[in-house]
């Protein structure tokens, strides 16, 4: 049995240039604070502007910790210098990953998150509802387990960015996927225990923590969630999901506010799922080996 008197529990915020956003998820967590072992650490993942200064103002408080890095690492490497503050500095028992575009409303997150800590977890994921509050982005059931499959994944990318040369591909999106994603959900029905953790909320007890610095480094952006089940059930651990933890995610505010929603956001995520993918399916032959 744990103990719970003294489990220290760290969320780790991912910040790049949406100040509005990571100001909301924060205020979200300071009602968390009146527990003394629990800590906020911001990363500034290589802002391009000077919003931290204002965000310090704003939130003098020693259990708000703050790293910056001088470049934008990508998700996952930008994630895990927060990840590994959190284990090496606070000591954390349980890291909380989550998106600056999310935000907690769940007054008693904490006492539900620490009772499924004593009970025992490795990596779990909360219930995550969209900005309106109607659509639960948790589990996600489409996995790949192969590199097989993977594959398949890359030559969609492939696919896809060949048709973005052509100004096709937002066509193909809207008119095809949905048909592709109906036949995925009668699938996906027959087997639910087959799944991935969305990654604007990802948990971890010591049990991972102990065992790795947080994410893969492999990938900048995309697919990361894919890594993560390949790794976590390679080494004997699980995923599980708390339908009883809620978590609201708007989804997409950082690449949005970059990038924009037409066609160079959609180049930027072609490219980099198709290197995530390609990576992916490289490490899955390389174990087998």
């Amino acid at each position: 049995m744990k103990s719970l008197s003294k489990c220290n529990i760290v969320f780790v915020v991912l910040h790049y240039n949406n100040l509005k956003e990571t100001e909301k998820c924060v205020a979200s967590l300071k009602k968390y604070l009146s527990n003394s072992n629990v800590h906020v650490v911001i990363v500034d993942n290589g802002s391009t502007v000077n919003t931290l200064d204002k965000l310090k103002k704003q939130n003098k408080n020693s259990q708000i910790h703050y790293i910056i890095s001088k470049k934008n690492l990508g998700f996952s490497r930008g994630n895990n210098l927060g990840f590994k503050y959190a284990k090496t500095k606070l000591n954390a028992n349980i890291i909380v990953l989550t998106n600056n575009d999310t935000w907690f409303e769940q007054k008693d997150f904490i006492d539900v998150l620490l009772t499924h800590y004593k009970n025992g977890f490795d990596v779990a994921g909360p219930k995550i509802l969209t900005n309106s509050g109607k659509e639960n982005q948790n589990p996600i059931f489409t996995t790949y387990n192969t590199p097989e499959e993977v594959e398949k994944v890359i030559l969609k990318f492939r696919f896809l960015s060949l048709l973005w040369y052509l100004n096709l591909d937002n066509l193909f999106m809207k008119k095809l996927v949905p048909i592709i994603k109906g036949s995925k959900v009668r699938k996906i029905k027959e087997n639910m225990d087959d799944f991935k953790l969305h990654g604007a909320c990802l948990i971890f007890s010591d049990n991972y923590i102990d065992k790795f610095n947080g994410l893969s480094p492999q990938t900048f952006m995309y697919g990361e969630e894919d890594f993560l089940k390949y790794i976590v059930y390679s080494n004997d651990m699980k995923f599980q999901y708390f339908n009883d933890l809620i978590v609201f995610h708007k989804g997409n505010a950082s690449t949005d506010k970059e990038y924009g929603l037409g066609r160079k956001k959609r180049k930027f995520y072609y490219h980099w799922s198709l290197d995530s993918f390609t990576k992916l399916k490289s490490m899955m032959i390389e174990r087998k080996m």
